[in-house]
């Protein structure tokens, strides 16, 4: 192995590791879902992050971490959050149904919770709707969905590089689609 290929390795080692340059790689961050709840784990700390009054899943089966910001010792997360309608799925309302929630969460350097804001964008209790789910580009992410029980529409922004401003809504009244003039 010749030197200049030594370095190039030792360098590739060093980089993906975190730590060139007197860099501290950060600790990576996993979530699940358990019952109502979300688990956080990063490095030997684990957590259990109590949101069952932002979500109306039954349970959370399917939960996507999309954005980890820090500022200070403050940790920014945006999560999506989606589980059954119903606890034992069955053939009358929502009983086949999902519910999906987006989750701004704020937390304090002990991974605890100091405020978390819901946008509940698919829901069979609540009648509401995402047609095409959220887009992500870059550190930005937009979304639109309905509520039809409310006759409201929603557009969402969230910017992963302004993180303490959550999330960004415009509300407007639903139009009727079926109408013509």
């Amino acid at each position: 192995m010749t030197a200049k290929l030594k370095v190039i390795l030792c360098a590739l080692i060093l980089f993906t590791s975190g730590t060139a340059f007197g860099q501290k790689a950060a600790p990576q961050i996993k979530l699940r879902g358990r019952g109502r709840s979300l688990i956080l784990t990063s490095g030997k700390v684990r957590r259990t992050l109590d949101v069952k009054e932002q979500v109306s899943a039954a349970r959370l089966d399917e939960v996507k971490l999309l954005f980890t910001t820090r500022r200070g010792y403050d940790v920014y997360l945006l999560v999506d959050a989606c589980g059954p309608s119903k606890a034992v799925p069955d053939a009358r309302r929502c009983g086949a149904a999902d519910e999906c929630s987006l989750l701004w969460m704020k937390l304090d350097a002990a991974w605890k919770i100091i405020d978390v804001k819901p946008a509940r964008y698919e829901s069979c209790w609540q009648s509401s709707s995402a047609s095409d789910g959220y887009k992500i580009n870059g550190q930005e992410l937009r979304m639109e969905y309905d509520y039809f029980g409310e006759r409201k529409h929603y557009k969402l922004f969230y910017d992963a590089e302004q993180p303490e401003r959550g999330f960004q809504i415009e509300e407007s009244v639903l139009e009727d689609r079926g109408k013509t003039n």
